[in-house]
């Protein structure tokens, strides 16, 4: 293994894992499908102009990634493909008391808004960078942000009343 694929692991590895997590909402889908995108990156030997570029490359593979294992008949067939568990780190921002609630509400939406959501507000991508990486129209990206937040703010309002 190079020093570039293990520097890459290293500074990737946490976000490619949220986003698997955001898109399946299951602890092992979301590892094996991290390390699907990681036996990827190590395959491929593409050369990238930046690490902005490689990041936007490992995004757009997770995503692919998410959509693959959701069209498995395996996937399809089990009876836990419903099932949430928590992203658990040390350093993860949304196990913080004041995330907490926040973070429920996110993973009460369904995936794509989900998606939108995390790549958005977590990573600050634009619309237009959403768009090209989940392979959507940047104003179905912008509806799926608009509606999130009309549905965030209702669950918000619900939990706290």
């Amino acid at each position: 293994m190079s020093t570039e694929y293990t520097k890459a692991v290293k500074l990737h590895s946490e976000m490619v894992y949220k986003i698997a997590f955001a898109g399946t909402a299951n602890t092992a889908d979301a590892e094996d499908v991290t390390q699907n995108v990681f036996m990827k990156l190590l395959k491929c030997g593409k050369n990238f102009e930046s690490e902005e570029h490689r990041k936007a490359w490992l995004i757009r593979v997770t995503l692919n990634e998410v959509k693959l294992l959701k069209r498995s008949a395996w996937f399809r067939k089990r009876d836990d493909n419903t099932e949430i568990t928590e992203i658990r780190s040390d350093n993860d921002i949304c196990l913080n008391t004041e995330n907490k609630m926040v973070y429920d509400a996110v993973m009460k939406l369904d995936k794509n808004q989900r998606l939108a959501v995390i790549l958005f507000y977590y990573y600050d991508y634009k619309s237009s960078e959403i768009a090209k990486m989940s392979g959507t129209k940047e104003a179905t990206v912008r509806t799926r942000l608009k509606r999130a937040r009309e549905k965030l703010k209702d669950i918000l309002k619900e939990e706290t009343v």
